[in-house]
């Protein structure tokens, strides 16, 4: 175990007791051992207070604080990050996982590409989706992965949770956009970045990403609204298509090439660019 920890993980939660002990533990079981661990409980009524307090008593590294006032996932980011006292940022949701290398193999090509404003990978859907449901896939696409500014542009392939960028470079950016109509602040941040230096793509599946009905983001209409802020606020001329998920012929040939993607990660046929 690392004695100073280089990496803060940030891990906002709201209402999050069933899934926040598998988040962290995903974390305590990295084989990268250089974190701390920074949890944010966002005037949750649940018991994740309870479960985060637990938590914090398992690991010195783990902290714990309590946001008694309503706010965005994006106010409980930015409180996160000026709560860290490591270099690097890196953020998970608290109903995501980690796979065991994932910070391992970030700070390892950090090392080899200190000039990329981010780190990402690719993520995997679990939880309540099955292999060929509309909701199974895998992000990026290989052939849709972003390297650019102009990348990010035509969409966003970046899940918050695989994210790993330094925390200088993050307050230079200027942090996560806290305006309530903003429900994509994590777009918002890529491209912010992606605007002082290119982000760097891991082509490797380390995060799950759990979809389950409480959260919104796999909903069509909140996509497609989350879609329309960004729009505006950047002027790009990205649309979501939902028609697939209506479509049983669409919604097989996608979620065939979902699933040849898989194939393609795992087999490490998809290399660096």
């Amino acid at each position: 175990m690392s004695s100073q920890p280089v990496i803060s993980v940030i891990i906002p939660a709201h209402n999050a007791a069933e899934y926040l002990e598998e988040a962290v533990v995903s974390v305590l079981q990295q084989t990268y051992q250089g974190f701390e661990i920074i949890i944010v409980n966002h005037n949750s009524s649940d018991g994740t207070g309870i479960v985060a307090a637990r938590l914090s008593q398992l690991d010195r590294r783990i902290r714990v604080f309590t946001l008694e006032s309503s706010g965005s996932a994006a106010h409980s980011r930015n409180f996160g990050i000026r709560q860290a006292n490591c270099e690097y940022v890196a953020f998970l949701d608290a109903d995501d996982l980690w796979r065991k290398e994932k910070l391992w193999h970030q700070i390892e090509y950090y090392a080899e590409h200190p000039s990329a404003s981010f780190i990402y990978s690719a993520s995997l859907t679990f939880g309540s989706v099955s292999p060929f449901s509309p909701l199974y896939e895998v992000l990026p696409l290989p052939w849709k992965a972003a390297y650019s500014h102009e990348d990010l542009l035509r969409g966003n392939p970046v899940t918050c949770s695989s994210v790993l960028a330094k925390k200088q470079l993050i307050e230079e950016a200027g942090m996560f956009d806290e305006n309530p109509e903003n429900k994509a602040e994590d777009y918002d941040l890529w491209l912010k970045l992606s605007r002082l230096s290119p982000p760097f793509f891991l082509p490797e599946i380390l995060v799950d990403y759990r979809i389950h009905p409480q959260q919104f983001s796999g909903r069509d209409n909140t996509r497609a609204d989350r879609l329309e802020y960004i729009r505006k606020k950047w002027g790009i001329s990205a649309v979501y298509h939902a028609s697939y998920r209506s479509n049983p012929f669409l919604r097989t040939a996608r979620s065939l090439v979902h699933h040849g993607a898989v194939f393609l990660y795992k087999a490490g046929i998809v290399t660096y660019k």
